[in-house]
């Protein structure tokens, strides 16, 4: 039972149960049995795909929303806060890239390390990502409810997860032409590095996909839930008026998906933005 126990744990952190077969969203439909390409071979995170005719670039926009605060104006002595107080709202892009046969697929560590820079983009100390690796191997032994006698061997299996290649290429060109977009929406207090998988492998079925920190309104954790629904809709409005910006991206199709918490975001976002808009909502336990 142990060993089953350890086991799942890694298959729920690779994120092995989220997509099972191979489906295209075309027209707002999902088309099971896509095309695939024989020449793509899928990366061991993703254990039940087959990815789509497309390598895929992965790339960081990082962008403030000056239409709202995130920091406080003032300290406690009425001092002027330092710095940029908007709301900064990283933007992680996957995306249909060119073949580069000598560009090397990115660790999956590199996505989990992301989130040290999902509120303060200051240049990360190794200290900061040293904090974030050390946090993430101690709580997901405790999330997934691991006895404790094997949670040292579900730290070392995350240490050589960690290891394994992603799919996408940093910072790769991406193809030629212009691409339908999807708004991807995390659970609650969710990062897009939770999904890299799903959203490697829309990417690499001809989509550009933008994810943002499921946050709230004044913390990078939900602080409050009434005011935080509304704060991700509106990010999620955000990242669709600026991905629209991006020349490989066709702003006539536009949709978005989100995960529990975050589905319901994408379905209010999809009714403010005044843009016809498909959305797929998932919910899990």
């Amino acid at each position: 039972m142990k060993t089953a126990v350890v086991g799942m744990v890694i298959i729920v952190f690779l994120g092995a149960a989220a997509i099972v077969g191979s489906h295209q969203f075309k027209g707002g439909a999902i088309q099971v049995g896509a095309d695939q390409s024989a020449e793509n071979s899928a990366p061991k995170i993703w254990p039940a795909a087959t990815p789509g005719p497309y390598p895929v670039g992965y790339t960081i926009l990082r962008e403030y929303d000056h239409t709202r605060t995130f920091r406080p104006k003032y300290d406690y002595f009425g001092d002027a806060t330092s710095g940029v107080i908007s709301r900064p709202l990283q933007i992680c892009v996957w995306y249909p890239a060119d073949r580069d046969a000598e560009s090397r697929p990115m660790k999956l560590k590199e996505y989990y390390m992301d989130q040290v820079t999902e509120t303060d983009y200051t240049t990360p100390s190794a200290e900061r990502y040293a904090v974030r690796l050390q946090h993430l191997k101690q709580v997901w032994p405790i999330e997934f409810r691991v006895a404790p006698e094997d949670r040292d061997t579900i730290r070392t299996r995350i240490e050589s997860a960690f290891e394994e290649e992603a799919y996408a290429v940093k910072d790769a060109l991406p193809a030629a032409g212009r691409f339908p977009l999807i708004v991807h929406m995390p659970g609650y207090n969710g990062s897009p590095s939770g999904y890299a998988y799903l959203l490697e492998y829309l990417a690499s079925h001809g989509y550009v996909v933008a994810a943002v920190a499921n946050m709230g309104l004044y913390r990078r954790n939900i602080d409050d839930e009434s005011a935080s629904l509304d704060a991700q809709a509106r990010d999620l409005e955000f990242v669709v008026a600026r991905m629209h910006r991006q020349p490989y991206v066709d702003c006539t199709r536009t949709g978005t998906t989100g995960m529990s918490w975050g589905g319901s975001r994408t379905c209010c976002s999809a009714k403010g933005t005044g843009r016809s808009m498909r959305y797929s909502p998932w919910t899990g336990r």
